[in-house]
């Protein structure tokens, strides 16, 4: 077979494509570890009541919503909401990522599962359902621009 000038050139495009995008997919693959370790960072943040690192992963005009609360928009907000969910007493509280996605070099989702269990006067509560988290990176640090926890909880019942 003989090559040609065209069937040569393609071929010199589709290499220098392939060694173009290995530098963006490993950047990817580290990206997306570092986001898996702030992830279980901050729920050992939550496990210590550490408030002051709950609200430093998160970006200025973060918004976290909550199933059957209000949105929660900003840091003083944010620390009010997370000073009274760590201080439930008993919460063990476990998310697992289902998928982490780098969409972009400054954005990124992740999406997952989360079962947590806290005493009651009436004896142990538990919840689980799934969740999701953009991240955006802001001066090379990933942090959390929106936090939505979904329960599959059924919803509470009015009681008369």
């Amino acid at each position: 077979m003989k090559i040609t000038r065209t069937m040569a050139a393609r071929a010199a495009m589709f290499a220098l494509a392939i060694a173009a995008a290995a530098p963006a997919a490993i950047a990817q693959q580290g990206d997306e570890a570092a986001i898996r370790l702030l992830s279980n960072k901050w729920q050992q943040d939550i496990a210590k009541q550490d408030i002051n690192a709950i609200v430093a992963l998160h970006t200025p005009d973060a918004v976290v919503l909550m199933s059957h609360e209000k949105v929660a928009k900003g840091p003083a907000m944010i620390r009010a909401r997370w000073k009274e969910g760590a201080a439930t007493p008993g919460l063990v509280l476990h998310w697992k990522p289902i998928k982490i996605s780098v969409v972009s070099p400054t954005v990124a989702t992740e999406y997952g599962t989360y079962t947590e269990s806290y005493d009651t006067p009436q004896g142990k509560g538990t919840d689980e359902g799934s969740y999701v988290v953009i991240w955006n990176k802001i001066n090379g640090k990933w942090k959390v621009a929106l936090d939505a926890p979904v329960t599959s909880a059924p919803m509470p019942c009015d009681q008369k």
